[in-house]
């Protein structure tokens, strides 16, 4: 968000500084742009909430003691390490064994 204000405000000393023409045309390509980061902004803290939420929930379910290990297998995860990837945790469902007869 603060990245939104500090673009706004160049834009704006911009114009009040160097005497730029603000046409209709200018006008609406900046307001475009400045909801575009606003939209993207919005979905990066939608973004992060969820993983918070995926996390909490994996947290519960894991067996006393194992929070930490959840916790830093989400973090590898989340980080692209393809090891922490396929790793079955103690939070994932475990298929019962088939039966053979």
């Amino acid at each position: 968000m603060v990245s939104n204000l500090k673009t706004v405000l160049v834009v704006a000393a911009g114009v009040a500084l160097f005497g730029e023409d603000v046409s209709p045309r200018r006008l609406f390509g900046l307001s475009v742009a400045i909801s575009g980061m606003g939209l993207y902004a919005y979905s990066q803290i939608q973004i992060q909430q969820a993983k918070q939420v995926k996390l909490a929930l994996a947290q519960q379910r894991a067996p006393a003691g194992e929070q930490h290990v959840v916790e830093m297998r989400q973090l590898l995860r989340d980080a692209g390490d393809p090891a922490a990837a396929p790793a079955m945790d103690s939070t994932s469902k475990r298929q019962s064994p088939k039966s053979n007869s």
